[in-house]
């Protein structure tokens, strides 16, 4: 299993502050992955939907996601609520991939799901909601749209 090939962004969740083991930075520069390490859980997990947010605002722009994702957990034993934060990743955050880290071997868990295309934005987005018989079937707006809505064109001028 060999997910995440290319260049990533990747949360490192280590047992101890500030430190990520020198062989794994070394494995991670190799395959020209950039480290964030942290180790609390719930940072790990708010990095992550930042990278995530920011790949998918690419992707609302019609551009492709640049960069892969990954969560590296170093000493899995370590943390007794893996379980739930993997499942929410797997939930919220299907373009993760997700890896162990534990005697020296860097293994993937669990494969991201390419493009997202299984989840519809208006069901992931809690915010929007999306009614079937509403009669809307696409959303999409333009960078012009866009720049008439926001008025870009007059506060440029006035500045």
């Amino acid at each position: 299993m060999e997910a995440t090939i290319g260049k990533a962004n990747c949360i490192v969740l280590t047992p101890k502050p500030e430190h990520v083991n020198e062989e794994l930075k070394q494995l991670l520069e190799a395959r020209n992955w950039h480290v964030r390490q942290t180790n609390v859980p719930l940072l790990a997990m708010s990095d992550l939907c930042l990278l995530e947010r920011t790949q998918a605002s690419r992707s609302a722009w019609g551009l492709s996601r640049s960069e892969g994702i990954a969560l590296i957990v170093v000493e899995p034993e370590h943390w007794p609520e893996l379980q739930t934060m993997l499942g929410a990743i797997a939930q919220y955050l299907p373009i993760v991939s997700i890896w162990s880290y534990e005697k020296g071997k860097l293994q993937c868990v669990s494969e991201p799901i390419e493009n997202n295309q299984s989840h519809d934005e208006f069901e992931t987005n809690p915010v929007i909601k999306h009614d079937e018989d509403d009669g809307v079937t696409d959303l999409h707006i333009s960078g012009d749209e866009l720049a008439m809505l926001l008025d870009i064109e007059d506060q440029e001028n006035q500045s």
